[in-house]
Formats: C-alpha cells, sequence, structure tokens
C-alpha cells in the first residue's frame, strides 16, 4: 500500500497529523504532509511526528501471521512505527538512521491478522518518511 493512500473523511478519521496544511504540497490537499518521491519515484509521506498517524482499510482473505514491511527513511535513529490492528497493537519496527532522507531501507515485523475487513493504523514516533508497505 501507498504511504499517500490513506483513508478519506480527514483528521481523526483517515489521518491525524500535528500540523496544518500539506508541507510537500503533492497528490492531496488535506493536511498530510505529501512529497513527490524522487529517489523512487510516486509520493512518500514526509514530516512525520511523534502522534501523528495513518489509516488504511484493508481485507483479509486468509487468518494467520503476516510480515509487515514498511519501506522508510530517516536521517536520525530512534523513531518508529506502530502497526495496529482495529485498534491493538500488532508490532512495532524500529527505523534506523538510512544516511539522507532520500534513502530507503525496508523494516519489518510480524503480526497476526484474522479474515475479514480491518481498519490499519500506523503510528509514528519521531520523524521517518514512509513511501509504502506491504502485509504478506
Amino acid at each position: 500500500m501507498q504511504a499517500e493512500d490513506y483513508n478519506t473523511g480527514g483528521s481523526g478519521v483517515g489521518y491525524y497529523d500535528t500540523t496544518s496544511g500539506n508541507s510537500g504540497g503533492a497528490y492531496r490537499s488535506d493536511d498530510v504532509d505529501i512529497q513527490v518521491c524522487k529517489s523512487e519515484g510516486g509520493y512518500n509521506v514526509g514530516w512525520t511526528a511523534t502522534g501523528e498517524w495513518l489509516r488504511y482499510t484493508v481485507n483479509v482473505e486468509t487468518p494467520g501471521t503476516y510480515t509487515a514491511s514498511f519501506r522508510v527513511a530517516s536521517r536520525y535513529s530512534g523513531s518508529s512505527i506502530k502497526l495496529r490492528v482495529d485498534g491493538v497493537d500488532a508490532c512495532t519496527v524500529q527505523v534506523p538512521a538510512t544516511g539522507s532522507w532520500s534513502t530507503y531501507q525496508t523494516v519489518s515485523g510480524t503480526c497476526t491478522l484474522s479474515a475479514g475487513v480491518h481498519v490499519l493504523t500506523l503510528v509514528f514516533t519521531g520523524d521517518p518518511d514512509l513511501n509504502y508497505f506491504t502485509v504478506s
């Protein structure tokens, strides 16, 4: 899933962002900061801050243990992304310092999903950029 394709509905429904406006000026016109991802193509969510979150609705066909992988960039260590499934913490991945905001790396964790429609919430700590994530 592309980071910028979070649920619609506005602040408090599809996302929570601590600042007003889209600092990257790309893709959507709400308060999530989205920019063109020059190093990997497409777009990425950037300028994240602790406590900000994005939501995605998914339909899981087969229950089981899944690997959640996140394509991230950060100039600093100490950031993380927590994956919540229907409001319950499922896994947290640490985001390393990748060297620059345009140098991406994949970090992964595992989570258990039951079959059916679920709301995934990504909660940011620190300031990682996120290009996309997969759950497979």
